[in-house]
């Protein structure tokens, strides 16, 4: 199946227009690049030839041409996507160096007829092509010996209760109904998932708004929309995306970031290596015996998952020495809970920390910065396990 086949396909190039014409100015440039850039740890992207994969609005491509990339090339399935990207490359005077195309990532003759690229960029767009590990692998052959890619995917262990398959079910749904249903499901969102259904939260929505266009530079409305209507669908693990980044084609991770829809990556081989591959400071365990148990463990994070963790160490023989949370304090089951703060300035750093915290990547970065090498990420195992208990998918 290629992404034209697929049935009820969402209309992605009509929300970016959208988005365009309501929301975009200066701003959101500024800080759509700053993003990138400190993401990727750069102050530019000067020399580097740029392929953004998908490119939507247009947006990122944007800012990668205003960061100094020496070649931008966009291109994306949608026509009123690739109709979005060429009105921003009017507006800045249609650069010569920054080249707009129609193609499919899922089309080999096309995507091999691009060349290869210093640095390829893919925000929250192969998920979405119907047939994601294809896509996935196309991409990849984009990237130089010496290349980066920026990627990010939707995590299937960010969605606990409802599951993944239940939003499958949510975005089929949406893109079989009219304006008027797709209207109360976007409201019923809002009020249910982004507000928890308190009037109290309902009543911050607006600053909630007014804030989130500083992650991306993105609109929380038009986000919306994307997120209920995006079909296909497919989701990734972090295992996963090791695997075929790291294993299969010679890449290294350089910065990850969990905890949100999309985990976002960036991988880098060749001259682009990074200093320190984070994917070598930790381990994913698929079970408890994948844990050392010859000495003390420290465990981080302590919300729904994280407790449920804990006795099922004990029960495992693996000894906790230490509880490190950012919100609790006090003793659990016998254990002192530590601040982060106070564990990694007191902490061995070569004892074993695990943690169930769908916020690992910042845990990973805190714990890399003080020196510490032995991290286990026993988030998804936990999630398996939790699914399973409720019996949900």
């Amino acid at each position: 199946m290629t992404v034209q086949d697929t049935p009820d396909r969402y209309e992605f190039g009509k929300n970016w227009k959208r988005y365009i014409d309501l929301h975009f100015d200066e701003e959101k440039i500024e800080i759509s690049r700053q993003h990138m850039l400190s993401f990727l740890g750069r102050s530019d992207l000067t020399g580097l030839r740029m392929l953004d994969i998908g490119s939507g609005s247009g947006l990122h491509s944007l800012a990668a041409w205003q960061s100094g990339a020496h070649e931008v090339v966009s291109f994306d399935y949608d026509p009123n996507s690739v109709a979005t990207t060429r009105l921003l490359h009017e507006k800045v005077g249609s650069p010569q160096n920054w080249k707009i195309l129609q193609g499919s990532v899922l089309d080999q003759t096309f995507m091999e007829g691009l060349g290869q690229f210093d640095f390829v960029y893919s925000w929250g767009v192969l998920h979405h092509t119907g047939s994601q590990w294809h896509a996935i692998d196309n991409a990849i052959r984009r990237v130089a010996n010496d290349g980066l890619f920026y990627i990010a995917l939707y995590d299937s262990d960010v969605y606990v209760n409802p599951g993944p398959q239940y939003w499958l079910d949510i975005k089929q749904k949406y893109n079989k109904s009219g304006l008027l249903q797709r209207y109360i499901m976007e409201i019923n969102y809002v009020r249910n998932t982004i507000c928890g259904g308190k009037l109290s939260n309902m009543l911050g929505l607006f600053k909630t708004m007014a804030d989130y266009k500083h992650s991306r530079g993105m609109n929380l409305y038009t986000d919306v929309r994307d997120w209920l209507g995006g079909w296909p669908m497919e989701f990734t693990r972090v295992s996963e995306i090791l695997d075929v980044f790291c294993r299969k084609n010679g890449f290294q991770l350089q910065n990850i970031s969990t905890g949100e829809a999309n985990t976002e990556y960036v991988f880098g081989r060749g001259a682009h290596a990074p200093v320190c591959d984070l994917a070598s400071r930790f381990k994913i365990p698929t079970s408890l015996a994948d844990i050392d148990t010859s000495r003390p463990v420290a465990l981080w994070g302590l919300g729904i998952l994280g407790e449920r963790l804990l006795p099922l160490l004990g029960e495992a023989g693996i000894e906790v020495a230490t509880l490190v949370d950012k919100r609790r304090t006090g003793i659990l089951e016998g254990i002192t809970i530590q601040s982060p703060e106070a564990f990694l300035a007191s902490a061995d750093p070569a004892m074993p920390v695990i943690t169930a915290s769908v916020y690992f990547s910042q845990i990973l970065q805190a714990l890399v910065a003080s020196g510490f090498t032995n991290a286990y990420h026993a988030h998804p195992m936990m999630v398996d396990r939790y699914r399973n208990e409720l019996g949900i998918a």
